[in-house]
C-alpha cells in the first residue's frame, strides 16, 4: 500500500527547485538539422563512441548539442562525388 505524503513533506517538495537534467541535450535527428548533417552521420559518431549519447526508451537517443557542434567543427567533410559524365556516342 502506498504511503501518502504529510503536509510538511508536500511543502518541502514544492519548495525545492528541480533542475532539468536534459538542458543542452536533444535528439540525434534534431541536432543533425542544427549542424546541417545527415542523422546517420551523427548516429555513426555516437555508435563509434566519438560523442556521448544516451538512449531514452527503445528508439530515441539524446546527445549534447555543444559536444556535437564541437565535434562537427573538427570533423572533416568528405567532398561530394561528382556525377559521371556520360560518354558521347561516336
Amino acid at each position: 500500500m502506498a504511503r501518502t505524503l504529510t503536509d510538511e513533506e508536500r511543502q518541502l517538495a514544492n519548495e525545492q527547485p528541480v533542475a532539468n537534467p536534459f538542458i543542452g541535450w536533444t535528439t540525434i535527428d534534431e541536432v543533425a538539422k542544427i549542424i546541417n548533417r545527415d542523422h546517420s552521420t551523427v548516429r555513426g559518431w555516437a555508435d563509434k563512441g566519438w560523442i556521448i549519447s544516451f538512449y531514452v526508451g527503445r528508439k530515441v537517443r539524446l546527445v549534447r548539442i555543444d559536444e556535437v557542434k564541437a565535434f562537427n567543427e573538427r570533423a572533416v567533410r568528405k567532398p561530394k562525388r561528382r556525377a559521371r559524365i556520360p560518354k558521347s556516342p561516336q
